[in-house]
């Protein structure tokens, strides 16, 4: 069976429109309870990545401007004196399914897991590449954050 295109939306299949806009980061608050914590230290590190790269993944929110995902990234912005970030809406959801689906979000990124040598390489070939790029902005306590590198 053919995948059939959403009538609405970006034209493709898929189920809602993904086109973000900016909302004020003062009517964004969290959807449910904070069932994942931000440290100051990943705050922190989520808004030296905002300053170097700029906002290159949108948060989702609710018709409410709840935050769906993305909670870290609104108070890196807001720390950074942000007033707007950019967000997807998810407007068809009932509560329940908005609060599923976060902690859907949160949860699936922790079955993956570091490819120890390939992450050797990749470091070793950004440096080739831009020797003095800071790689402390991919998050590791020194860019080669020998938990994920094997060093």
């Amino acid at each position: 069976m053919a995948p059939r295109s959403s009538p609405r939306g970006n034209g493709y299949a898929l189920s809602r429109d993904l086109t973000p806009r900016l909302v004020p980061i003062a009517s964004c608050k969290p959807l449910g309870r904070e069932t994942r914590k931000h440290p100051p230290q990943q705050v922190r590190k989520l808004a030296a990545s905002l300053e170097r790269f700029g906002f290159v993944v949108p948060i989702l929110i609710d018709s409410a401007t709840r935050v769906v995902a993305g909670w870290g990234l609104v108070q890196a912005a807001r720390q950074l004196g942000h007033t707007e970030v950019p967000a997807i809406g998810v407007t068809d959801l009932p509560e329940a399914e908005l609060r599923a689906l976060r902690l859907a979000l949160n949860r699936m990124t922790e079955d993956s897991v570091w490819d120890r040598e390939a992450l050797v390489l990749e470091f070793s070939e950004i440096l080739e590449l831009a020797p003095h790029l800071d790689l402390e902005v991919t998050g590791g306590r020194d860019g080669r954050d020998r938990r994920h590198s094997g060093r």
